[in-house]
């Protein structure tokens, strides 16, 4: 028999990327709401206890609307940032240590991790899971996606035949430096105070780096090197091929130059580039593609690991 998948907000860039993985994948019947009763929770809150699990592709507010309605063995994935704190959710990144993955696969209220955040965990938390880094410590990283990940308003935006827009790169935003994956990052990486992280979309469709930096001052208090960072990485991910750390003279081109953001080579893992010479100044650069690891692509793993699947 086959499951049935419901994606609440289908319409948007988030649920399109999921609907168009989902069809081509066997075992599935993917249920459809009447246009009309996009809107409405009632409706919605129908379609999910019909289904074996949903996927929530929808505004913060709009889930919370939602769950209230719904029963607790009804199984839910919210890709929104409405409950990535809830203790009573499980966070969707399965390759985390020691046990996220069963705890996804037996859940019934997953929360997806968010895509920015999805690189600056996994480059932090096993550092901190292991006592290499004081958990005190604040964090500086910044970060850049293409304009995918803002969604339909910002693609619309960015596909306009406005003069202004076509020859604008690198355009930084969030000022406040309250970026909404900020809490995420602090707490599943167990953090005694926020990141400092500051962010920008260029003139791509999808692909993203997030740099953590690792001063040397931090590095040499703790007496840890280029050697230790890269082998605490492989260790913490020696089960997870789509994790693959590596030292930069192993990343770079012939010009000395990294891939572009654009041009994301694992596509639905993680590569985590350790930056620097053995003693010294290091950068963790994580890479990923917004979308198909980002908040769609986690979706689906997560939905195949609750099938039992993956």
């Amino acid at each position: 028999m086959k499951k049935k998948i419901f994606i609440d907000g289908q319409a948007g860039t988030t649920g399109l990327t999921i609907y168009k993985r989902l069809q081509s994948l066997p075992g599935l019947e993917l249920l459809k709401i009447p246009a009309a009763k996009r809107k409405d929770a009632a409706v919605r809150a129908e379609f999910v206890k019909k289904s074996d699990i949903a996927v929530l592709c929808l505004p913060d507010a709009a889930s919370r609307e939602l769950i209230p309605l719904l029963d607790k063995q009804d199984r839910v994935i919210d890709t929104s940032t409405a409950f990535r704190t809830s203790p009573d959710w499980v966070y969707g990144f399965p390759e985390l240590q020691p046990d996220f993955y069963s705890r996804i696969k037996a859940a019934n209220r997953v929360a997806n991790p968010g895509c920015y955040a999805t690189g600056f965990i996994a480059a932090v938390k096993p550092l901190i899971d292991q006592g290499l880094i004081d958990p005190g410590y604040t964090f500086c990283a910044n970060a850049v996606s293409g304009y995918s990940g803002g969604g339909k308003k910002l693609i619309a935006l960015y596909e306009t035949d406005h003069t202004e827009v076509k020859t604008a790169h690198y355009c930084q935003y969030k000022a406040d430096l309250n970026h909404k994956h900020v809490p995420e990052m602090t707490r599943i990486c167990a953090l005694k105070n926020k990141p400092l992280f500051t962010v920008a979309v260029d003139h791509f469709y999808k692909g993203m780096v997030v740099n953590v930096a690792l001063p040397s001052a931090v590095l040499d208090r703790n007496r840890l090197t280029r050697t230790t960072i890269l082998k605490s990485l492989q260790d913490y991910y020696r089960d997870c091929p789509g994790l693959q750390i590596k030292k930069w003279e192993d990343a770079v081109d012939r010009h000395g130059f990294l891939a572009p953001a654009n041009r994301i080579t694992n596509p639905e893992g993680i590569d985590i580039i350790v930056m620097g010479q053995e003693k010294g100044h290091l950068n963790l650069c994580a890479r990923l593609d917004n979308l198909a690891k980002g908040a769609g692509g986690a979706a689906v793993q997560n939905l195949l690991i609750m099938l039992d699947q993956a």
